[in-house]
Parts: structure tokens; C-alpha cells; sequence
């Protein structure tokens, strides 16, 4: 029996009847084909037929092996990655990732606070308000606290007050 392979899978020979989907990173956007073609570098397949970039804060997924798996991980908190880019990078200390994990944004100004990628300090002996962070979710659903530029941060009265 002979059959005609869809877009994004092949057959290793012509008239096989197995059609396999394309390894990842390579995509096929004919039908009835015996081979794939590779993605260049840093780009992933979507849907075995074209090739594009991972979305920002993402990267390619280096476990997938075919179509089927997911082609893209977001990058751990702390990391950013642009769009295309094939590893995170990690914030520098008096920075923070934003919540898309696209931009490392400065840590606010105020005394008594601290940045490291991703967590975003109070240090010893300083307090705020109630309710002065702001607090974002990203798309893995990790809570990101933020402190406004506009916080006011006080100087606690004595050790004993904070």
C-alpha cells in the first residue's frame, strides 16, 4: 500500500506506508516527501512545516526530539531571553526580570533594597507601607512581587521596631 505523507511528517523510503514526523528543529512543508529540512540555528518548528523563533523569554526546548514536544521552555525566573535567543540570561545583581522574563529592570532606587535576578529584597532595618508591592503573575503562574519606584521605604526607629 502505498500513501502520501502530510506536511511536516516523511517516509524513509518512497511508497512506505510509516510516515514519521520530522526531528525537531527540522520541518518539511510538502507532502509526500523523504526527508526533512533543518531549521537554522536557534529556530524551532511549531507545526513541522515552518521555522520561527521561540517567543521572548523562551527558549528552544533541548529535550524535544520531535513535532510532537513542546519546541519552547521559558527561561527560570531571574533569566531573560529575546525573542530567537538560544539560552537565558541571568539578571545582574541590582536588577530583576520582569514578569515576561524579556528584560532585566532596574532596581528601585530606595535605601534598603535589594535585586539579584530574581527576588527582589528588604534589607535589615528598613519596613514599608502594607499593601506598597505590587504583585504580578507570570505565565508559569510564579507569583513575581514588585516594589514600585514611587515606595517609600523607612528607616526602622530602633532594632527592636523592625
Amino acid at each position: 500500500m502505498c500513501s502520501t505523507c502530510p506536511v511536516g511528517r516523511f517516509a524513509e523510503a518512497v511508497g512506505s506506508s510509516e510516515c514519521k514526523p520530522c526531528d525537531f528543529g527540522s520541518i518539511q512543508p510538502s507532502v509526500g516527501q523523504t526527508s526533512c529540512v533543518s531549521c537554522s540555528a536557534g529556530q524551532v518548528t511549531l507545526d513541522g512545516n515552518t521555522c520561527s523563533s521561540c517567543p521572548a523569554g523562551s527558549i528552544p526546548n533541548p529535550t524535544a526530539t520531535t513535532i510532537d514536544d513542546e519546541p519552547c521552555n521559558e527561561c527560570p525566573r531571574g533569566f531573560i531571553a529575546a525573542s530567537g535567543e538560544e539560552t537565558c540570561t541571568l539578571c545582574q545583581i541590582g536588577t530583576v526580570a520582569n514578569a515576561n522574563r524579556t528584560v532585566c529592570e532596574a532596581c528601585p532606587s530606595s535605601v534598603g533594597v535589594t535585586c539579584s535576578g530574581a527576588a527582589m529584597t528588604l534589607s535589615s532595618g528598613y519596613w514599608i507601607e502594607p499593601d506598597t508591592l505590587v504583585v504580578e503573575y507570570d505565565s508559569l503562574n510564579d507569583q513575581v512581587v514588585r516594589l514600585p519606584e514611587s515606595a517609600t521605604v523607612h528607616v526602622c526607629a530602633t532594632t527592636v521596631a523592625c
